[in-house]
């Protein structure tokens, strides 16, 4: 095939800046958002004074020892953009394999005439191009909306002569009125560094929203095609594929690097809640973690199932359910769930059926061709039937492989429960596998009958 798309005419037609930000180079953009997070943030604090403050009780509160800032924005920030980067290039990558023909490749998606779907990559980016302007209205009137509502506590206290919420604890961000801060410029000069910092949030959470969506539309633009009589395309699926994933692995990657974004986040979000708790809390940092795992060890010359079933029996002040009226916890929370969602329901939920519909036909099917092979004799066509109702029993739904989709979900799970309810992680684990468990189960149908 010539004049393929690249990536920014496949995917990002019709967006501006940030189609070429998410269409650059990865590395040369990781290290750009890096340098400036070190420059008007970590740099900046330090030269401000806000570096290191001790409130009161001796606590370092200031900006360095509240890693969710000093190592999330030059570090796990540029990582989550540029796996962006590198999943938006791999759907570029598989768009054009699964429409392949060719010695090495069979096509999964065909034209209505069965033949290759040469015109299928200027279907997709007219359809992903149909959408481009509100997905960069939505995603930037929900970041501003969530930092809004992020730090509604916080801005009133420069204009009410420092007078805050109780909600909003002393820290880096208030601390003018921290006694004994050694701040350079004070009120003025913590309002303009606040600013600063909360625009490069309001900037991380519009890109990851961006990301979302714009995955979000290209799998449902993707999957409509499984659906039957969806012109003017249609899935033509290699049931007896030798990886059991229907012709679809070029889109394995594409899940992956989408995945270990929404992974990462998560891991954050969990870490973030708990130095919320040490810090409401008045505790040093990882104070949560050790007084956790002090209940647990009490109980390790018992096994381990003791030792979980002492994370059931802690105070139910452990929980921290409190904590969560905050934004700052409950919004990294909220903020990881559609994730899941996205992943779970579209398009593993159209795979999902589709396989059911179809297992329960060549079951069908199945049954009567052996029936007739019993009559005709024809034991040729018996077995090419049994092989392929084996292989579509086989397949699994996740196009990067059911380890490692069933891998991923477990993690989802487990740190969206261990976020919520943080001595619950181990219980989330088991959740995660739960949920596992019973989506093969509903995935399967009965054997066909001899």
């Amino acid at each position: 095939m010539t004049n393929k798309f690249d990536t920014r005419e496949l995917i990002f037609k019709g967006h501006g800046i940030v189609g070429r930000l998410f269409t650059s180079n990865p590395f040369l953009v990781a290290g750009a958002a890096s340098g400036l997070a070190i420059l008007f943030l970590n740099l900046t604090a330090g030269l401000l004074g806000l570096g290191h403050i001790l409130d009161q009780n001796g606590k370092d509160v200031g900006y360095y020892a509240k890693y969710n800032w000093s190592l999330v924005y030059p570090i796990l920030a540029p990582l989550l953009i540029s796996l962006g980067i590198f999943a938006f290039r791999q759907m570029r990558d598989a768009v054009y394999e699964l429409i392949e023909d060719s010695p090495r490749r069979a096509p999964v998606i065909v034209d209505e005439a069965g033949n290759v779907a040469e015109n299928y990559p200027l279907f997709l980016s007219d359809a992903l191009a149909a959408g481009a302007g509100w997905i960069e209205c939505l995603a930037g009137v929900a970041a501003v909306a969530i930092t809004l509502v992020d730090t509604a506590d916080l801005w009133p206290g420069f204009i009410n002569s420092g007078t805050f919420s109780p909600s909003r604890v002393p820290e880096w961000d208030t601390a003018f009125r921290i006694h004994g801060s050694q701040m350079f410029g004070k009120t003025g000069a913590n309002f303009v560094f606040d600013l600063v910092a909360y625009t490069f949030q309001t900037a991380l959470i519009f890109l990851g929203l961006f990301f979302l969506m714009k995955y979000w539309m290209f799998l449902k633009t993707m999957t409509q095609i499984i659906d039957r009589d969806r012109p003017p395309f249609r899935f033509k699926p290699l049931v007896c594929d030798l990886e059991r994933r229907l012709g679809l692995k070029p889109l394995g990657w594409v899940f992956n690097l989408f995945l270990a974004v929404v992974v990462l986040f998560q891991a954050f979000a969990f870490y973030h809640r708990i130095e919320l708790i040490d810090g409401y809390q008045n505790n040093p940092p990882n104070t949560y973690f050790k007084n956790i795992w002090g209940e647990v060890r009490r109980h390790k010359d018992e096994g381990t199932v003791p030792q979980v079933r002492a994370l059931l029996k802690l105070p139910v002040s452990t929980y921290a359910w409190s904590h969560l009226a905050n934004p700052s916890s409950w919004l990294p929370l909220v903020f990881s769930v559609p994730p899941i969602i996205v992943v779970c329901l579209l398009p593993l939920g159209r795979l999902f059926w589709y396989l059911r519909r179809e297992v329960k036909l060549q079951t069908e099917l199945t049954n009567a061709e052996l029936a007739r092979a019993k009559t005709d004799k024809d034991k040729k066509r018996a077995d090419e039937m049994e092989k392929e109702y084996k292989c579509l029993r086989e397949t699994t739904i996740w196009p990067n492989g059911n380890v490692a989709g069933a891998s991923f979900l477990i993690l989802m799970v487990a740190l969206a429960i261990g976020t919520a309810c943080p001595p619950l992680l181990v219980w989330g684990l088991a959740s995660g596998f739960l949920v596992k468990k019973i989506w093969s189960y509903f995935g399967k149908s009965p054997k066909s009958s001899e």
